[in-house]
C-alpha cells in the first residue's frame, strides 16, 4: 500500500507525495 511520508517543512517548501 502507498503511503503519504512527508516531512511537515518539506510540505511547507513544496507539497510531495511519495
Amino acid at each position: 500500500m502507498l503511503q503519504w511520508v512527508v516531512v511537515p517543512k518539506t510540505y511547507n517548501d513544496e507539497p510531495q507525495s511519495f
